[in-house]
């Protein structure tokens, strides 16, 4: 092998290695200690595979020297290692009806102002319930404008709360029984009560539906109360999850500790086959800075469901202007074998 080619390999080897070094102790250990170990976890499904190609492409061509033979054997270890920390798949009760409704989350990208497309985008996802995140007051209100046949009906507060909110179509309207915010830090989050029919026993079946916006770990600051917000996430979902819908930017995703404790208790609609969630973050070309040459790949948009929910047909959708894709699922009800005895 060229020497100077070598040199190249190892020392791409040698950062991986430590990237994933890093993330994989941490996640081990249950925590995300700082900012720059925040980044490197989320980025862990897509280092693993990148981690297994390098790794073997290292130990093959270079089986004598230990500039990339090291190397190698840590990514293919760290990635064994992480492989060990597959997110937890919380229980559901009984089987799937066909009672339920459709919901879209996006998060738009605060400066985005293509109102005209974004009501296209979301007109042909065609929700039921639509989650919107980072979208001021005058933005809001001309979406609304055209957006003629959806009312907003949950609006949060706080310093990221406040640009988030939940829409419901009027084909459902009357659905939505009553606002039910949830307080997550210093933040009120949007949220209602949402009614079904249920065609099963007659009568109805109630969910709580929350637009969850958390704190970006991209700084000491916000990675505290990015760990507190999860933290109260995950003792409202233990207490009162069975029936509960969370759907927004977590800015967290399958190989973070906290959100990974959170999936002990709801289902992540965009888990992936392999136990990553659906990479929705940053779209190629938009965002800011170094993000608008990179492709997805943090999964931190999520439609997460508790035991008495299921998600079906789970896509994650490019929407005009953000640097978020846009997630749908459909969520439907589960019968309970004790349910349908009592009836």
């Amino acid at each position: 092998m060229n020497p100077v080619l070598g040199i190249v390999i190892a020392l791409l080897g040698w950062l991986l290695a430590a990237l994933v070094a890093i993330g994989a102790l941490g996640t081990a250990l249950g925590v995300t200690p700082g900012p720059f170990a925040a980044a490197v976890q989320g980025s862990a499904p897509r280092l693993i595979v990148l981690g297994i190609l390098l790794g073997t492409v290292l130990l093959v061509l270079d089986r004598e020297l230990g500039t990339t033979m090291l190397p190698g054997g840590i990514l293919l270890a760290g990635v064994f290692a992480w492989t060990l920390q597959l997110l937890p798949i919380a229980a559901v009760e009984g089987t799937a009806t066909k009672d339920g409704f459709r919901i879209f989350s996006t998060n738009l990208l605060l400066t985005n102002d293509d109102v005209e497309h974004i009501a296209a985008d979301v007109l042909s996802a065609d929700p039921d319930v639509l989650v919107t995140l980072e979208i001021e007051a005058e933005t809001r209100d001309a979406l609304a404008r055209r957006l003629t046949t959806y009312r907003l009906v949950s609006v949060g507060e706080g310093e990221r709360g406040r640009w988030a909110g939940i829409w419901v179509h009027e084909r459902l309207d009357a659905n939505a029984v009553s606002e039910k915010r949830l307080p997550v830090g210093d933040e009120i989050l949007p949220g209602i009560e949402y009614r079904v029919q249920d065609s099963h026993g007659g009568g109805h079946r109630d969910v709580h539906v929350v637009g969850v916006h958390l704190h970006s770990p991209t700084s000491d600051d916000g990675n505290v109360k990015w760990r507190t917000e999860l933290a109260d996430l995950i003792r409202y979902a233990e207490e009162h999850g069975d029936r509960l819908v969370l759907a927004g930017d977590f800015n967290a995703g399958s190989a973070h500790p906290g959100f990974a404790a959170l999936l002990a208790h709801l289902r992540d609609a965009g888990r992936t086959p392999w136990g990553t969630g659906t990479p929705t973050w940053p779209v190629l070309g938009r965002g800011h800075g170094v993000y608008r040459a990179m492709p997805p790949t943090l999964d931190i948009d999520h439609v997460l469901t508790g035991k008495h929910l299921s998600a079906r047909g789970h896509r994650a959708l490019r929407v005009h202007g953000s640097d978020h894709k846009g997630v749908v699922a459909e969520i439907v009800f589960r019968q309970a074998p004790h349910d349908a005895e009592s009836r």
